[in-house]
């Protein structure tokens, strides 16, 4: 049995809606549902709160690093999935430090676990971003030279099976990068861009092993994303 959490967007939301029989929780249900999770339950932590603009701290802490405690206190939990992200190997934000502490947590508890740092996950309901609004003609505030890498959401749930035997922390991301610069010259985009330039920062992850099983580049994955799942994403 797989309880996912962050069913209302992303990744969770997408796990969600190709598990049959899981169990979802969100911001509403979860303190209903926590007496509710079966014994030897399987957790996919996807739930994340990542805005950029913070308003209110308190919301941020209780999203991201309190819920990962509540998780943790469940009885009777057979394996803990997190997914993390590769943004832990750059420059400290809000967004990598909380994920940075969500991972602590989690390597200091004694429930196995998996930690999957993955890249940008690609698929029908995935939240706004530099790509999609690159792909409609949006303002963004990143450089044609912010740096990304790209895999897809079903790559993810293909992958479950694995991550579910593994333990420990590992990388997830696809073989090649690629600028915006260079999605927008692929697909002959004028693109708004901004000034401020992003990086991922793969090369500092060596150490860890990357398990993503797919000889796919970026700039094909996205390919595949516009192909498949990109007439679902609502602008």
């Amino acid at each position: 049995m797989f309880v996912i959490t962050g069913i209302n967007s992303g990744l969770g939301k997408y796990l969600y809606q190709n598990l049959p029989s899981s169990i979802g929780i969100n911001r509403k249900n979860k303190e209903s549902l926590r007496f509710q999770i079966p014994s030897n339950a399987t957790i996919l932590h996807c739930a994340f709160n990542s805005k950029r603009d913070l308003k209110n701290y308190s919301l941020y802490v209780e999203d991201n690093y309190l819920l990962t405690k509540e998780l943790l206190e469940l009885k009777n939990i057979k394996k803990f999935i997190y997914f993390s992200s590769i943004d832990i190997y750059g420059p400290t934000t809000p967004y990598s430090f909380m994920k940075r502490c969500a991972e602590d947590l989690i390597i200091n508890s004694n429930i196995p676990h998996s930690i999957i740092r993955i890249s940008g996950p690609l698929g029908p309901t995935i939240r706004k971003n530099s790509l999609t609004r690159l792909l409609f003609n949006e303002q963004l505030t990143l450089h044609k030279d912010s740096l990304f890498n790209y895999i897809l959401q079903e790559d993810i749930l293909k992958s479950l099976n694995t991550f579910s035997e593994l333990n420990g922390i590992y990388n997830y991301y696809c073989s090649k990068n690629i600028t915006l610069g260079e999605i927008a010259k692929e697909f002959s985009l004028a693109g708004k861009f901004g000034d401020y330039i992003y990086k991922i920062f793969i090369e500092k992850s060596k150490k860890v092993d990357n398990i993503y099983p797919y000889k796919k580049t970026s700039i094909e994955n996205i390919k595949l994303f516009l192909n498949s799942s990109f007439k679902d994403f609502k602008n």
